[in-house]
């Protein structure tokens, strides 16, 4: 009598079309938890992370200028967050060339994130603007 294969095992004559549907030929759920992640969805992740950090950074320099230039007291937090920020800055647009090579964007949608990175806050804007137009995975 041939042994069942393992849990989660395709057999070796399991219908393709049943395995594209997430259930294998016993009518079980095949697991998706053990499968690699692509490099599309990794970039896609680092770069939803990096622009909410941008975003957070814009917000830290914006109340740096705010203690240095209306209420008069300190420069430090401009010295502080402005460097933070044009770090958080450059790391976005590496982030950017990065998911919108792996995620092939055509080039409106790559220069559309890279003018949303002037504008303050803009990057989470565009982030759920890619969601919603599927051009990031997570």
């Amino acid at each position: 009598m041939p042994r069942e294969p393992r849990r989660g095992w395709a057999r070796a004559d399991a219908d393709p079309v049943a395995e594209c549907s997430g259930r294998n030929t016993y009518g079980r759920g095949v697991s998706t938890t053990t499968a690699p992640r692509s490099t599309s969805t990794l970039a896609s992740r680092v770069f939803i992370a990096v622009a909410t950090l941008e975003a957070f950074s814009w917000l830290a320099l914006l109340i740096g200028m705010y203690f240095k230039w209306i209420a008069q007291t300190t420069d430090r937090g401009v010295q502080i967050f402005g460097m933070v920020h044009g770090i958080v800055f450059m790391t976005y647009l590496l982030a950017l060339a990065w998911v919108a090579r792996s995620r092939r964007w055509d080039l409106r949608t790559a220069f559309l994130g890279l003018i949303s990175s002037i504008p303050p806050f803009m990057t989470l804007w565009f982030e759920r603007y890619a969601l919603r137009k599927g051009d990031l995975h997570l």
